[in-house]
């Protein structure tokens, strides 16, 4: 009797622990693959919600960006779609990628890309921004191009006015007086002289895209067209 009471004990007690340890495996959370806590205050972003993307980016929020590279192959390419809040997120918080990408699209020659590239730099501020731009002043064919009765150069500066705002910029010519070759040597000068100080201001980064730099963008993006459209 004795050893039967034994063997029913130790059969409950087995039965007990099982449940236990099974319960507790089935309430452990499922990691995306990153860090938890990152996943959790991330959940907007991983849920596609832009102003989260963009309040991220202005918080300087680097546990972000794993989440933000996500949604960049949204087919969604549109001002104000997943793919181009990601992209102007990124490149707030100073990734290399999106930001040479600013560089490459300015100077692709096609209008609707360089109207949303300009609306970018406005958006994402900063030394990456500022110098993209000032590589627009310069007097060559590219920027001499006229996008809408405007020359791209002159867009650019009626961007870095608003960026810049001790470049003095006349207002006449954000109301479309055309800027006189020197005046933008002088903007240029300027801009040149207050590199120290104007390379503090958020984000920092900047290289000058390379021409392998702009094909190797151009063909991600075609790749990234590519697929979505045999869907």
């Amino acid at each position: 009797m004795l050893c039967y009471s034994a063997w029913f004990t130790a059969v409950v007690c087995g039965f007990c622990i099982g449940h236990l340890l099974g319960a507790q495996a089935q309430s452990a959370p499922v990691s995306s693959g990153l860090d938890v806590s990152a996943d959790e205050s991330n959940r907007e972003i991983i849920a596609g919600n832009p102003e989260a993307m963009k309040e991220a980016a202005n918080r300087n929020d680097k546990t972000a960006v794993p989440y933000l590279r996500r949604h960049l192959k949204d087919p969604d390419k549109h001002i104000g779609g997943l793919a181009y809040t990601a992209e102007i997120a990124l490149a707030k918080l100073g990734e290399i990628d999106q930001i040479k990408k600013m560089g490459c699209d300015l100077r692709s020659g096609n209008d609707g890309s360089q109207l949303r590239t300009l609306r970018k730099l406005e958006w994402v501020g900063g030394y990456a921004s500022i110098a993209t731009l000032q590589s627009a002043l310069m007097n060559n064919t590219g920027n001499e191009k006229v996008i809408d009765r405007m020359s791209l150069r002159q867009r650019a500066v009626i961007v870095l006015a608003k960026l810049v705002p001790e470049l003095k910029i006349p207002p006449g010519i954000r109301l479309g007086v055309r800027p006189t070759e020197g005046q933008y040597r002088e903007w240029r000068s300027w801009l040149s002289e207050h590199r120290s100080e104007l390379s503090k201001l958020r984000p920092v980064e900047y290289v000058d895209p390379s021409p392998s730099d702009c094909q190797e963008t151009r063909d991600s993006t075609d790749t990234s067209n590519g697929s979505h459209s045999k869907k």
